[in-house]
């Protein structure tokens, strides 16, 4: 088994372009089915901010004023978009193939259901799934990431840690395997996690990059 860590590297806190509601929690697309009529999503209460940002961007999102950012002068963006675009972009390389609350094969009860956390596509069997996905959200996305890992590792093109250079990944033992968004980045050893972290991008770009022969 590979030494493994999950840590989405997607850009958080942007308050300019992305509408104060994106903060508040999880979004859920009821009933969306590829090729289906557009989903309308249930209303639902408000997520209890979970830190001091998130109760001060609650608090005071009500009266915020503009609808468009006040940089590039370009209307805020629409959650439902933001939403469609997580779903539309992840769907198809999603590699967990049961619901990761039931165990239930995705498909057996009809179409599954797509819930966005964060900005990660997560799939259930049914709706009646996600209020326990969100007494453990960790659990249930261990379970797709650790898909997400197994899926891409027969095809992972690079043998060298990208953070070492130098150093073959699988050179202090078994690859260590983290998530950049949902692709995967195999390191030499969990020290090298930290120094990936300081400059994600530059390392991903590297991956791009033929390994040396």
């Amino acid at each position: 088994m590979s030494r493994t860590q999950f840590t989405s590297g997607l850009l958080a806190g942007v308050l300019l372009t992305i509408p104060f509601a994106a903060l508040a929690g999880d979004h859920s697309h009821e009933g969306h089915s590829p090729g289906g009529d557009e989903p309308t999503a249930a209303a639902q209460p408000v997520a209890e901010p979970r830190d001091e940002v998130a109760l001060l961007i609650a608090k005071q999102r009500a009266s915020y004023p503009l609808t468009v950012c006040p940089v590039s002068g370009e209307e805020l963006g629409s959650l439902a978009e933001i939403d469609a675009a997580v779903v539309e972009t992840q769907r198809d390389a999603y590699a967990l193939e049961t619901c990761p609350i039931s165990g239930m094969k995705l498909g057996g009860m009809g179409e599954p259901y797509d819930h966005v956390h964060g900005t990660r596509l997560v799939r259930f069997c049914c709706g009646s799934c996600r209020p326990k996905f969100d007494e453990d959200p960790e659990a249930a996305m261990a379970k797709v990431d650790a898909a997400l890992v197994e899926a891409q590792k027969a095809t992972y093109p690079h043998t060298m840690c990208p953070v070492t250079a130098e150093m073959p990944n699988d050179a202090m033992g078994e690859p260590y395997d983290i998530l950049y968004g949902t692709r995967l980045v195999r390191l030499c050893c969990e020290a090298c996690v930290g120094e990936f972290w300081k400059s994600p991008e530059k390392y991903v770009a590297m991956l791009e990059e033929p390994t040396p022969e």
